[in-house]
């Protein structure tokens, strides 16, 4: 593509963890132009439409529906009102005496990502700046040493210290909820607090080749797709399995379509309940289950999800070939192979290596 071939749009997820590298390298065109010489507006969406490949005024890529991953943690665990980093995360985490997981469903390489993939500098690890980086003081290591004793490494059922929270206004929680369930909201830890996220973002985005010579035409089949009408002909009037739209009147359209569809269910008495959001361990097994009424679709529940859309931030992309860098070396610390010196050693050097060829 950077030779002025390949396709005109680009969809799913042809980039992998490299999306940053395309946009530096102007493999990709910057749709904010067009956007703003269109009469589509930046209200009218949630953020998951046009935030998910942003680099300064830059837009890079648009996300045509709104699927994201929220999370509640034990009552607690946190110390009051106070905005958590990851480093305070594993200070509190490791002073803790129960045995317990960080979630059923993570080993010890999930519960680092979750750690560190919302910071867009791995807590204060990676300098943008002059390009230096520091994985060998001791905050990163007690961050390894917190993935290594939270990760669900030995299929065993444990207490969980976050859970996931449901995605679809049929099982998701409200303040109600978490408070009888002894939980409260958190989300992935980003730079400036728990947020929730997007996810499966690069399978669901849609982008241009800037070398195109049909960029106007790609841009017009996007602006399309964004448009209420085509946002409210590919999904479920349930709200399940096919994402949410982008385009918030479309939402409220999907909303009321999804309260009517359980509202007959329910009137017909085949379901009492739905499962709403389903917990796999590592083994496969299904070990908790979220049964919301059916008949309780509230103004709050509907409120909740709609916070939550609102909310939803996507992970940085700059970093994402870094952390895989740091997940493939960690798997030797926590298999027991290598110590964590030699494990920070390793990823110091190949993480810096990879900052000088890309500076």
């Amino acid at each position: 593509m950077t030779a002025g071939g390949g396709p005109d749009l680009l969809y799913g997820n042809v980039l992998g963890d490299y999306a940053w590298g395309a946009i530096r390298k102007g493999v990709l065109a910057d749709l904010a132009p067009y956007i703003e010489a269109s009469v589509i507006r930046d209200e009218d969406y949630f953020p998951d439409a046009f935030d998910c490949w942003r680099e300064g005024e830059g837009i890079y890529g648009v996300c045509l529906d709104a699927n994201v991953r929220g999370w509640r943690i034990r009552k607690g665990v946190l110390d009051g009102d106070s905005v958590p980093d990851g480093n305070a995360l594993a200070d509190a985490l490791l002073a803790r005496t129960e045995d317990a997981v960080l979630s059923a469903g993570y080993d010890s390489g999930e519960v680092l990502r979750w750690l560190l993939e919302g910071s867009g500098d791995f807590w204060g690890t990676l300098d943008w700046e002059t390009g230096r980086c520091s994985f060998t003081g001791a905050s990163f290591a007690r961050i390894l040493e917190t993935a290594k004793r939270y990760g669900n490494n030995g299929l065993a059922e444990k207490p969980e210290i976050i859970e996931p929270r449901a995605y679809g206004i049929e099982g998701i929680d409200t303040a109600a909820d978490r408070a009888a369930e002894g939980m409260e909201a958190a989300g992935v830890p980003f730079d400036d607090g728990f947020h929730s996220v997007m996810v499966y973002t690069a399978d669901r985005i849609m982008a241009v080749n800037a070398n195109s010579a049909h960029t106007e035409g790609a841009w017009e089949f996007i602006s399309f797709l964004l448009g209420e009408e085509a946002q409210l002909a590919f999904q479920r009037p349930d709200s399940s399995g096919y994402g949410t739209p982008v385009h918030k009147g479309a939402f409220e359209e999907c909303i009321k379509a999804a309260i009517a569809f359980f509202s007959e269910v329910s009137q017909k008495g085949s379901v009492k309940t739905l499962p709403g959001y389903e917990v796999i361990d590592v083994s496969g097994k299904t070990i908790r289950k979220y049964p919301r009424d059916i008949e309780n679709i509230s103004d709050e529940r509907v409120e909740e999800f709609r916070a939550m859309l609102e909310d939803a931030r996507p992970l940085p992309i700059r970093t994402a070939p870094l952390l895989d860098i740091i997940a493939e070396e960690a798997e030797y610390y926590f298999d027991g192979t290598k110590s964590i010196e030699e494990v920070t050693a390793v990823i110091q050097n190949r993480v810096q290596l990879y900052m000088d060829e890309t500076r």
